[in-house]
């Protein structure tokens, strides 16, 4: 129908929270907690972690914080910029 072809295109919404807090909190505390923040020696890491804390205490509700510094320490991971300890 008309109605249906002409409507305005709209995007959707992603559960990042509930994915960050759910099936992705292990391997979240495991890259971000667990091993040395990349770059380190070039921003404040300790308080990147203490965010990602907060957040899975529900301190914060920003889960796109969270998942760019989890994309961040995955790609590194995924470049051997930095080890994960498990993988030793």
């Amino acid at each position: 129908p008309d109605d249906l072809i002409q409507t305005e295109k709209k995007g959707f919404s992603v559960p990042i929270n509930d994915w960050l807090r759910g099936k992705l909190k292990s391997d979240l505390l495991k890259v971000v907690v667990n091993i040395p923040i990349y770059g380190s020696e070039l921003m404040a890491s300790e308080k990147l972690v203490v965010f990602v804390k907060d957040f899975l205490n529900n301190k914060h509700n920003s889960g796109w914080g969270v998942w760019h510094i989890y994309a961040w320490q995955k790609w590194a991971i995924g470049n051997n910029f930095v080890t994960s300890r498990s993988d030793n």
